[in-house]
């Protein structure tokens, strides 16, 4: 009935606002680790791997509540037979698998760059630790967001390159590591993410009710 549609939407919107909370839990929990535990043997790669699963089945919970919802006598309509199932499958991706998928390829694009600018000078940038460390919080934010990392953790650099020269007299050949700070750049814009997504739905939930 009615009730059990209304119920689903509502369970469908909660779900797809997890992965902002889920990624803030995570972070929070590796910076605690980290920093206040102080684990240095962490595995980032089985982190990256059980988050990117994690997402994946969000996106295929989700993916099945609506196709309940659409089961009812309004939504038959754009499910088989009305309906050939590419209709549905361009749905759930669109809106379901998409925020995975552009985590995924942010990720792996960031990765090839920090790997690729280590190649180029010498691997003087940056610790074989920062790849996983990176590309982990690559997959914690959604994009566009996530391609902001480097851009962020580069001017840091450049910031604290310019404090040693002026203050320090030190050469701007130093190398500096941002090993230990790009969770907490990863944290900062998680925040963002969340303020931002939050706004979003403010702005929605404002314009139905002011709908006539």
């Amino acid at each position: 009935g009615l009730s059990l549609l209304k119920f689903l939407f509502m369970i469908i919107e909660l779900l797809k606002n997890f992965n902002y909370y889920f990624s803030f839990f995570i972070c929070s929990f590796l910076i605690i680790l980290k920093f206040i535990f102080k684990k240095d043997r962490i595995n980032y790669v089985i982190i990256s791997i059980l988050i990117l699963f994690i997402f994946f089945l969000q996106a295929i919970i989700i993916s099945y509540l609506q196709y309940l919802a659409f089961k009812n006598p309004l939504g038959k309509f754009l499910l088989p037979p009305y309906q050939p199932i590419n209709y549905f499958l361009g749905y759930i991706s669109y809106h379901y698998f998409k925020d995975l998928f552009l985590r995924l390829i942010s990720g792996l694009i960031n990765l090839l760059i920090v790997i690729s600018l280590n190649f180029l000078f010498k691997y003087s940038l940056f610790y074989s630790e920062e790849y996983k460390i990176i590309f982990l919080s690559s997959i914690l934010l959604s994009f566009p967001l996530n391609i902001l990392i480097l851009p962020l953790g580069f001017l840091i650099i450049t910031m604290f390159h310019l404090k040693n020269l002026i203050f320090n007299k030190t050469s701007m050949l130093e190398k500096i590591s941002l090993k230990d700070y790009w969770l907490f750049i990863c944290f900062f814009l998680i925040i963002i993410n969340i303020m931002a997504i939050n706004n979003i739905i403010l702005k929605a939930d404002n314009f139905f009710n002011f709908m006539p």
